[in-house]
């Protein structure tokens, strides 16, 4: 009997000690979790003013505003375009001779699909 005691005894000890022990991790189970709704909360703040001043910045009147005010861009004007014939001609350097590169190639009219496949490189 006495010694059915004393296991009992230590079982219950041990069993206090294991319950101790579960509810300190609870605990702090518990205040993790209230820290991570503290957080969320601050998050969703942050993100709800942000939005607000996304709102605020991305309205066209305010956006007229910066660019009238700190930019000095203005419309495009028809003289500001330049026509092909305007534009300089490039040329590419080759091992035989230097001629402008629209000379160098061909248009796409004089070249048939098998002689252009005839012409490719085979990879």
């Amino acid at each position: 009997m006495k010694k059915l005691t004393l296991f009992s005894f230590f079982l219950s000890l041990v069993v206090c000690a294991a319950v101790f022990n579960l509810k300190s991790q609870v605990n702090a189970l518990n205040t993790h979790i209230s820290e991570t709704r503290l957080a969320i909360a601050d998050a969703e703040q942050s993100l709800h003013v942000l939005r607000a001043e996304w709102a605020h910045v991305s309205q066209p009147e305010f956006l007229q505003y910066l660019v009238d005010n700190h930019t000095t861009l203005s419309p495009l004007e028809a003289q500001q375009f330049a026509s092909v014939e305007t534009l300089p001609t490039q040329t590419v350097a080759s091992a035989t001779e230097n001629t402008p590169l629209l000379q160098q190639t061909a248009s796409v009219d004089s070249i048939q699909p098998w002689e252009f496949a005839e012409k490719a490189p085979i990879r």
